[in-house]
């Protein structure tokens, strides 16, 4: 038969379990706000390694670009002094100087 005071003991066991599950439960919240945290720290690191392999990339296209100008114009000078030969490269720089220096 129950009695008064096993009520109150059945209350205060209720109560302490409760009391136990807000502590777990608060855990439970905390490490769910830290995980956030985390994630969004992660993904802010992320995006700024991102744009910064972006810049990078965008320098090495830069630099490719700037060099294969340059051996494409070391090729045409290479060229022109092929076919205007020892002679014809006297020609022309005489005639770039006049041209030049006399304006």
């Amino acid at each position: 038969m129950p009695t008064a005071e096993n009520d109150g003991a059945d209350l205060r066991t209720v109560l302490a379990k409760l009391d136990t599950m807000q502590g777990d439960l608060s855990e439970v919240k905390k490490d769910q706000r830290e995980e956030r945290d985390a994630r969004v720290a992660l993904a802010a690191r992320t995006d700024a390694l991102e744009k910064r392999d972006t810049l990078i990339l965008s320098k090495i296209d830069k630099m490719a670009i700037d060099d294969a100008e340059r051996a494409g114009a070391t090729r045409l000078t290479m060229w022109v002094a092929s076919m205007l030969g020892p002679t014809g490269i006297a020609t022309l720089a005489a005639a770039l100087y006049h041209l030049f220096s006399h304006p």
